[in-house]
């Protein structure tokens, strides 16, 4: 019987150091895991940064677009609009400079006939 508790004391020491290097396998395991964990959320972090940048940046032509979208069509009729003012005034000086031509062709005619 005592051999029987010996053996059975030499099994339980066994399976003792067995679980104590399961358990030190364990924690390296563990520890290894955790390294890698901490790096993938730096590369993670890093990615994120980039995104939220990209998207900034996204947002910020999106709305240089629509500032140009707004902006362009108002200067296309401020345009127009000069233009049209340009033509009403040429228009203008046309009719002034005919009136003042035949003015002119007037007094060319009654100074040769004063003379």
């Amino acid at each position: 019987m005592n051999k029987q508790i010996l053996e059975q004391k030499e099994q339980i020491s066994d399976k003792e150091n067995l679980i104590k290097q399961k358990n030190e396998q364990l924690k390296t395991t563990e520890e290894h895991f955790d390294q890698k964990l901490r790096e993938l959320q730096k590369v993670y972090e890093a990615e994120q940064k980039k995104k939220n940048d990209l998207d900034q940046n996204l947002k910020q032509l999106k709305q240089d677009l629509e500032d140009i979208d707004v902006a362009f069509p108002q200067e296309i009729q401020d345009y127009k609009k000069q233009i049209a003012q340009a033509k009403l005034t040429t228009s203008e000086f046309e009719g002034k400079t005919k009136v003042l031509a035949q003015e002119l062709k007037f007094l060319k005619a009654q100074l040769q006939q004063t003379q």
